[in-house]
């Protein structure tokens, strides 16, 4: 068992709709559920990982162009909300720090 695995029973046993059960449980291997929001929950990871919140781990850029094309999204679409989350943790680790 993984921490995805693991973290969807946890938030399963809390109640959390099956959604986000299966985008918690699916955000390390998306393609395994073929839904939006494990796409959207690993594209979250890997932007943390990009900007240096999250993990040291790199993301497989085959599977990172997957989501981004399963979920709609541009390549300057995916740049820019890169550049925002980058923005928006820095703010917040100046706030918190």
């Amino acid at each position: 068992m993984n921490h995805a695995e693991l973290g969807g029973l946890v938030v399963q046993s809390w109640g959390l709709p099956d959604g986000i059960v299966r985008g918690i449980t699916y955000h390390h291997t998306p393609a395994a559920a073929e839904e939006s929001i494990c796409y959207a929950t690993y594209l979250a990871n890997v932007v943390a990982k990009i900007i240096g919140a999250g993990g040291s781990d790199g993301a497989d850029p085959e599977a990172a162009a997957h989501a981004i094309e399963a979920l709609g999204i541009s390549a300057e679409g995916f740049d820019r909300l890169c550049e925002l989350a980058d923005e928006r943790f820095a703010e917040v680790s100046q706030r918190y720090s």
